[in-house]
C-alpha cells in the first residue's frame, strides 16, 4: 500500500515540476500580453485571426495559469492526505510549505467578508482595464 501511495505522490511530483517549468517559460505580466496581441492586429486582420490571435497570445496562457493552479492544490492535499502514511521527501514539503493560495473573501453566518482586499482590488482593476480599453460604449453594446 505505501509503495501505491508514494508512486502517486511522485507522479504528482513530477507532473506539478513539469507544469510548473512551464508556466515559468511562459509567464509574462498581463498588460504585457495584451499588449503583444493589441500589436499583432492590424486593420486586415480578420475577426477570425483577431479571436485566434487573443486565445493563442492571452486567454490560453490564462487558462495555463488556472490549470497550474490546480496541479498546486493536487500537490498540497495529496500531501496533507498522505503525511501521515508515508515518508514525504522534504523537496516536496518545503515547496508545499512555500505554496500560497489565494482566496479573497470569507463567508460567515451566510455574509461575505472580504479578507484579501489587494487581490480584490487588482481584479477591480483587471475588469476596469477590460471596460476603458474597449470603451464603455463598445463593452454595453458587447455585455449588456
Amino acid at each position: 500500500m505505501k509503495e501505491q501511495l508514494t508512486a502517486y505522490l511522485e507522479q504528482i511530483w513530477t507532473e506539478y515540476l513539469d507544469y510548473k517549468e512551464f508556466i515559468k517559460s511562459i509567464a509574462k505580466p498581463v498588460e504585457e500580453l495584451r499588449k503583444e496581441v493589441a500589436q499583432k492586429i492590424t486593420p486586415q486582420t480578420t475577426a477570425y485571426e483577431a479571436q485566434q490571435l487573443f486565445f493563442n497570445g492571452f486567454e490560453k496562457i490564462m487558462l495555463h495559469n488556472g490549470d497550474f493552479i490546480n496541479q498546486q492544490n493536487r500537490l498540497f492535499y495529496t500531501v496533507e492526505a498522505y503525511k501521515n502514511s508515508i515518508e514525504i521527501p522534504q523537496e516536496i514539503k518545503t515547496e508545499v510549505e512555500n505554496l500560497k493560495f489565494l482566496q479573497i473573501f470569507a463567508i460567515k453566518d451566510g455574509k461575505e467578508t472580504v479578507i484579501n482586499q489587494e487581490a480584490l482590488d487588482f481584479t477591480k482593476k483587471q475588469i476596469e482595464d477590460i471596460i476603458v480599453g474597449a470603451g464603455v460604449d463598445e463593452f454595453k453594446r458587447r455585455f449588456l
